[in-house]
């Protein structure tokens, strides 16, 4: 049995289960593959007719080479 799971956030584009469209849907998942097949199956659906779409959790951005030797020069 599984005990930790992974989510993924799905933004519905389209009123779907009764659901708003812009709602957004914490899905189960387990090595990037969801877990329900409803949502499974929609997101083939997505790549013809854009019904859902996948929310990838941005990063947080990191600060490059030249924005420290900057910040070292202020100094």
């Amino acid at each position: 049995m599984l005990k930790k799971y992974e989510t993924k956030d799905i933004k519905l584009n389209t009123p779907l289960r009764g659901l708003p469209a812009g709602h957004i849907v914490k899905v189960k998942c387990k090595d990037g593959l969801l877990l329900d097949q409803y949502w499974r199956r929609r997101l083939k659906d997505a790549a013809i007719d854009g019904c859902v779409e996948i929310i990838e959790k941005a990063k947080p951005a990191t600060k490059t080479e030249k924005q420290t030797k900057i910040e070292k020069l202020e100094e």
